[in-house]
């Protein structure tokens, strides 16, 4: 795992990079992201720092840093278990290919594993998208079953591929 690639909590100055990758078609055509107003980012990562105790399903996201650049973003959102979650990571452009996108789903899982004590985890991921399927078979995740048309992105019914890791399955 590069040393050269870390999660940090995102913060206010975020925002700008932040709105910018969310918003970017290129980066999100994959995934459920919508476009959305800066607000909307600001109220997120506010969001993404202090989840509510109380609410069925917990949001945490990070920043993803590669040499101290902002290279993307990632998440885990904990299920009403708190014994499960999904993983996502989205990264800017210039980040693409550079194996960071793998380091960074390393990372979520030793954030979900190591710290939260998780039991599971998983990941959806479009058939089109050979880049993300990379990432999470590099990472751990195994293929668990093909989901036929069951995410609406972007105003059309998508295929995924479910991937999970167990707790148990685990090793850094």
């Amino acid at each position: 795992m590069s040393e050269a690639v870390k999660l940090r909590l995102l913060d206010s100055g975020d925002v700008p990079q932040a709105h910018r990758i969310t918003n970017d078609m290129s980066i999100i055509r994959y995934m459920l992201w919508t476009p959305h107003s800066e607000e909307e980012t600001r109220k997120f990562i506010d969001d993404s720092r202090s989840p509510d105790d109380k609410a069925a399903f917990q949001s945490f996201a990070w920043g993803i840093e590669s040499d101290g650049r902002m290279a993307g973003i990632c998440g885990l959102l904990i299920g009403p278990d708190r014994q499960t979650a999904e993983a996502w990571y989205m990264l800017d452009k210039p980040f693409w290919g550079k194996g960071i996108g793998t380091t960074a789903a390393r990372l979520l899982l030793r954030e979900g594993f190591g710290t939260r004590g998780l039991h599971r985890i998983w990941a959806t991921c479009l058939p089109e998208n050979p880049a993300s399927i990379r990432v999470l078979e590099k990472s751990g995740f195994r293929r668990e079953g093909y989901q036929r048309k069951n995410l609406m992105i972007h105003g059309e019914w998508e295929d995924t591929w479910l991937f999970a890791i167990l707790q148990e399955e685990w090793h850094e």
